[in-house]
């Protein structure tokens, strides 16, 4: 593949695909962690996060592991039924608290940004985000 298979990569190191889409991960960053077929309100700020992404014409990806065969396989599942259940429940969800989403989806597309409760933000210095991971694993082990 080359450049004119996928267009020049911007200043931002993302392809022009990933131009107005945004991608917010699931469950503890909408919806609060806990029963995985409950309906807890979404976070404090989540659904006029949300809202404002849809006016200013973002293309909003949820993006969850809830989706991920190997999650399910791990918990004894049949991945492809964990899956349709998990699209209809977070369907579902985003039904009852009218939140607007485009796509939902386990694979990390090209996005302009991903917002994360897990996510570590790397700016180039190595030091400081291993620093970042630790302080996140040690808060995590902790719980």
């Amino acid at each position: 593949m080359s450049e004119e298979d996928y267009g020049p990569m911007p200043d931002m190191g993302h392809p022009k695909v990933a131009n107005g889409v945004v991608c917010v991960d699931f469950d503890g960053t909408i919806r609060p962690f806990g029963d995985i077929f409950a309906y807890p309100e979404p976070l404090p700020g989540a659904k006029a996060f949300l809202d404002r992404l849809r006016e200013e014409g973002y293309h909003i990806v949820i993006f969850t592991s809830r989706l991920s065969t190997v999650w399910h396989a791990s918990e004894g599942r049949d991945p492809l039924t964990g899956i349709v259940e998990q699209v209809g429940y977070i369907q579902e969800y985003f039904t009852r608290f009218d939140l607007p989403a485009d796509n939902i989806t386990a694979e990390k597309i090209p996005a302009i940004a991903y917002i994360d409760d897990k996510a570590i933000d790397f700016r180039g210095n190595w030091t400081l985000s291993s620093r970042k991971f630790y302080n996140l694993v040690n808060r995590e082990v902790s719980k």
